[in-house]
């Protein structure tokens, strides 16, 4: 079984952190007597969170497609939005791999950290219900102007497989 970064950390600091909660109300008795040790204990909560957080962050992919959502039904026309973090800007392109196995660009306009595609062409009008195409998020790539092939160089969203309604 394959476990994630972020899960085992989790796992990790979760148990750590029932551990000094528990050991916090042992010594609530203590913290009238003895403050430093309640000190202790509660700076070593505050470090727990504070790095589960940072572990946290760091798994959150640089873009992501945040409408639709994974395995939605989406019309033949949607709305694409997403968001780019750590620190990246400039142009998000969003790509649509349909049924030839070509991946076809979209330009956003972008607004800050959030982006968005109106009007993005899924399949042709007169594809077929139940047919599954995936979008990708690129961003810093330049600018590709037709269907590709392959996916441009740049920081990408995980896909987001969608079903045609």
């Amino acid at each position: 079984m394959r476990v994630s970064l972020l899960t085992a950390c989790s796992t990790l600091l979760g148990m750590a952190l029932g551990i000094a909660l528990n050991a916090l109300t042992d010594l609530s008795w203590f913290a009238l007597h003895r403050p430093t040790i309640a000190l202790v204990a509660w700076s070593a909560v505050a470090l727990l969170a504070v790095a589960w957080v940072v572990l946290y962050v760091r798994q959150l992919p640089p873009v992501e497609i945040r409408r639709p959502k994974p395995y939605e039904h989406v019309p033949h026309r949607v709305t694409i939005e997403g968001i780019q973090r750590r620190g990246l800007a400039g142009s998000v392109q969003i790509f649509v791999l349909s049924g030839d196995l070509k991946w076809y660009p979209v330009q956003t306009t972008v607004t800050g950290k959030r982006w968005r595609a109106d009007d993005v062409h899924i399949g042709s009008p007169n594809a077929p219900s139940g047919r599954w195409y995936h979008l990708v998020a690129v961003a810093g790539a330049p600018a590709v102007p037709g269907a590709t092939d392959a996916l441009p160089p740049g920081a990408r969203s995980p896909e987001v497989p969608v079903i045609r309604q």
